[in-house]
Parts: C-alpha cells; sequence; structure tokens
C-alpha cells in the first residue's frame, strides 16, 4: 500500500489537512468490507488522494473510483461515470441538471444534507467544516434536480 495507508496515521494527516474523518462509513458492512481496502494518501508532492463513493439513489446504484486526486473538481468524476448504463429514462446523461450532495448521519441525530457545487475541488468540499469523511471513503450522491428522491430532503446550509 502507499506510504500513508495506516489507518490511524492516515486520520491525523486528514485532520492536519482540516478534514473532519467519522469512523462510521456511509454504506452497509458488506460493501464496506470490498471498499475499505482503498484509503487516502498523499503523493510525493503532497497532493492527497482518496477513494470516493458515489451513490445513485433514485437506482440504488453506486459507483467506486478508488484513486482520485483531491485538487479534481468532483464533477469532472461524475462526468466521468456518465452516461449510467442502467439509466433507462435517460436523465443522467451530463452533470449539468443534477443535484450533488453529501450526507451526514451519525446514526442519532436526524441525517443532514448539504448540496455541493460540482465546479467546487474534492479538497475544498473535504474541508469544509460540516463535511465529516465517513470511514475514509469519502462518499457522495447524485440525483436529477426535481427528482422525486428529492422531495423529502432539506438541504442544510454549508
Amino acid at each position: 500500500p502507499p506510504a500513508g495507508a495506516d489507518g490511524s496515521h492516515i486520520r491525523r494527516k486528514l485532520q492536519n489537512e482540516g478534514i473532519n474523518v467519522g469512523v462510521k462509513p456511509e454504506v452497509s458492512s458488506e460493501q464496506w468490507a470490498q471498499l475499505r481496502v482503498h484509503k487516502p494518501y498523499f503523493d510525493g508532492t503532497g497532493l492527497l488522494h482518496v477513494p470516493i463513493l458515489i451513490m445513485w439513489d433514485e437506482y440504488n446504484q453506486t459507483d467506486f473510483a478508488q484513486d482520485v486526486m483531491s485538487d479534481a473538481p468532483l464533477g469532472d468524476l461524475i462526468e466521468e461515470m456518465l452516461p449510467c448504463p442502467w439509466d433507462d429514462r435517460g436523465r443522467y446523461q451530463v452533470i449539468d441538471g443534477m443535484c450533488v450532495f453529501y450526507k451526514i448521519d451519525d446514526g442519532v441525530a436526524m441525517p443532514k444534507y448539504y448540496r455541493v457545487d460540482p465546479d467546487w475541488q474534492i479538497l475544498e468540499i473535504l474541508r469544509t467544516k460540516t463535511y465529516v469523511m465517513p470511514g475514509l471513503v469519502p462518499t457522495f450522491h447524485v440525483v436529477p434536480e426535481g427528482s422525486d428522491f428529492l422531495k423529502d430532503i432539506t438541504f442544510e446550509k454549508n
């Protein structure tokens, strides 16, 4: 594994970079067993690389990118995943018109939802004071604007 792949070491280094790290992943334990082998690391130039999980909530689908440079805009990563092969209604074609957000759920309080501008760099999102990285795997949700899925979600201010 890359330098710094040890869990507690990388957790400290992320926190030093201004990134809040939670212990609870956002996916089931079966999915987590497959994902957790991929951990954030800093390359030789000091650039943070992270695995990223994209959740397509309307279809209960996920995509996983194992190694993403944190200076890239999140929308670029999502755009690479489009169009989605399971999209039977043609709504997941381009990043324009998509609602991208993260969820903070500690299992105690009601979950909170925060919208993300796809043009933001990944590192910028991770450093947002409301963001908590779920179990060393940044996780983002993508749903088309106007989707019924969004009706019951109230977005908080970042």
